[in-house]
């Protein structure tokens, strides 16, 4: 097989396109009549490999995961011999906080996916296409916050409202930050990882006063504590790696096309969905008295 001229190394990208330098080879070029149009960008996608596939077959792959009917598993649901409740049906809020949920990973990946594939068009397409992947991880943390909020402070509505309000204040704050022109660029990855982990590490704070109010057995019954602490692990870990750019940063040119700090971070971020998920089956679980 020839030279596939589609791509390039490191050295050859033009300054804008440049992020990571541990990252030797397969590149898609940037310039005219390669990736010139959302059409031949989309194409790289299926037609060839480069060191972005392994990204977007993740996340493109995942996304219909979130719209399966994973209601079913037996592994969501306490056994009935645990609790003593009559079952309910679900309540608007069960249907908005799920709703919410999977709204929000499904915009993370989207847009993630978006960025990953248009990121080799253009300079001004990539910086809005990497505007909304910022806002897209930020939508997620929130996204993710606001149901398990919700089976918590099940009994503190109150609560519930000045947490919520609260997230959403932080929300809005960390998209502002890394929507700033100033922080959009590479040496600033750090401040952006940084942003992110404060952001996700607010939950802290409810889980801490969740456990003054209970204890951590109940809460691992009322808010699926157990996988949420888990949620929060893959999201720490995957982002520490990111901005440590590990394990390529070690051998550069080795994990070009697989397993590079970007590839383990998006299998964090989809790990920590999953599991966040089965914490919000849990505390439904619970709380409408359902055993299989």
């Amino acid at each position: 097989m020839g030279l596939n001229t589609h791509l390039c190394s490191h050295e050859e990208l033009p300054a804008w396109a440049k992020d990571n330098a541990f990252i030797v080879t397969g590149y898609r070029r940037p310039e005219l009549f390669r990736h010139d149009t959302i059409a031949k960008c989309w194409a790289s996608i299926w037609l060839y490999a480069h060191n972005e596939s392994a990204h977007l077959l993740d996340h493109l792959g995942s996304l219909p995961s979130f719209l399966l009917p994973l209601a079913h598993a037996r592994i969501f649901f306490p056994s009935s011999s645990s609790l003593n409740r009559t079952p309910t049906p679900s309540d608007w809020l069960d249907i908005a906080g799920f709703t919410t949920f999977l709204l929000a990973a499904v915009t993370c990946l989207t847009l993630s996916s978006t960025f990953h594939t248009l990121s080799c068009h253009s300079r001004q397409l990539a910086k809005r296409c990497n505007a909304l992947d910022y806002v897209g991880i930020v939508v997620m943390i929130v996204g993710s916050f606001l149901p398990a909020l919700h089976y918590g402070f099940h009994e503190h509505p109150k609560w519930q409202l000045f947490y919520g309000l609260g997230i959403v204040s932080l929300g809005g704050v960390a998209a502002w930050a890394v929507l700033t022109p100033h922080y959009a660029t590479p040496e600033y990855r750090p401040v952006r990882t940084a942003i992110f982990l404060a952001l996700g590490l607010s939950a802290v704070v409810p889980v801490a006063h969740g456990y003054i109010l209970y204890d951590y057995a109940t809460l691992r019954l009322t808010m699926g504590l157990d996988w949420l602490i888990l949620s929060g692990s893959l999201y720490v870990v995957g982002a520490l790696t990111y901005a440590c750019r590990g394990p390529e940063r070690f051998a550069p040119g080795r994990f070009d096309y697989v397993g590079a700090s970007h590839q383990l971070f998006h299998c964090a971020i989809v790990g920590a969905a999953f599991a966040h998920y089965v914490c919000l089956r849990r505390a439904w679980a619970y709380w409408h008295g359902v055993g299989v």
